[in-house]
Order: C-alpha cells, then structure tokens, then sequence
C-alpha cells in the first residue's frame, strides 16, 4: 500500500521518528520550565494545579535528561550520539535507584542539592512512584538498539 508515494510503513515509520524527537524536546521544555519555577520560586511552573504536589527540581532534571536521551537516539543519529543517549538513559536509571536506595534505607544527601524543599514528608525527594517510572524508562532508553528492526518485513 502507497501513502503519499511512499509505502505506508516507511511513511508512518517516519511520523513516528518525528513525534519522539517533539515528545524529546517538550520533554526537555517541561524539566526546564519547572527548573526556572524553583529558581524564581513561581508555584505556577513547579505544579500542574495548587491542590496537586510540587515536582522536585531532581525530577525536572531527569526529565531534561530523559527527553535529550530521546532526542539522541533519533534514527540517522551519530555513533557519538548514540552513546550520549543511552549515558543519559542510564544517568536517569541511577538517579532512580539513588532515591530508590533513600526510600529504602535513609537519606544520602542528594534531595535538597539544588534548592531548599520544606512542603513535603521527604523534602526534595521524587515520590517512590516518579522512581520507578524514571528506572523503567532509563534502563529501556539505555538498552535501546537503533535499526534492529530494519531487515524486517511486514
């Protein structure tokens, strides 16, 4: 089947190819707004509504990192950026076990590095929720193989 003179899988393998690469980049809007609402402490950009929780700068951190992991890994990337990619996946990964680790066996430090939290039970600290997403999703950005499915047919 031909879409546009092209064949309808290359062509809704290409919208896809562009969607992540915008999911990416709003992604990486996301963490960069919230980080510009903790720096000038606007409630606005830290919460989606004022009766929901603030999310944690390191949240919005792993977020940036997360969607220039995307963003790396487009198809046609270079090798160099490839390997940037799955760094930041797996930098999301471990930031996931670290706050992982401190719901299991106390503080380490790294909740109130980057700005001074008191709202919360665990001032600064992701919800053990948001830790577990961010694991799922760095450790399968990390494991990501571009063009494993390129010999296959339909």
């Amino acid at each position: 089947m031909l879409l546009n003179g092209r064949p309808a899988v290359r062509w809704f393998a290409a919208w896809l190819d562009r969607v992540s690469f915008a999911c990416g980049v709003a992604v990486i809007a996301i963490g960069a707004l919230v980080l510009v609402g903790w720096a000038f402490d606007w409630e606005a950009l830290k919460r989606i509504a004022s009766s929901l929780a603030a999310m944690k700068a390191n949240t919005a951190i792993a977020l940036i990192a997360s969607g220039g992991a995307l963003v790396c890994l487009r198809p046609g990337a270079s090798p160099r950026s490839m390997v940037c990619g799955r760094a930041l996946g797996l930098a999301v990964a471990a930031f996931a076990v670290l706050v992982c680790a401190e719901y299991l066996f106390g503080n380490v430090g790294m909740d109130q590095l980057l700005f001074s939290d008191s709202g919360s039970v665990n001032p600064g600290r992701p919800s053990p929720h948001t830790a577990v997403a961010l694991l799922l999703f760095g450790t399968a950005i990390a494991a990501t193989i571009r063009g494993s499915f390129q010999g296959a047919t339909a």
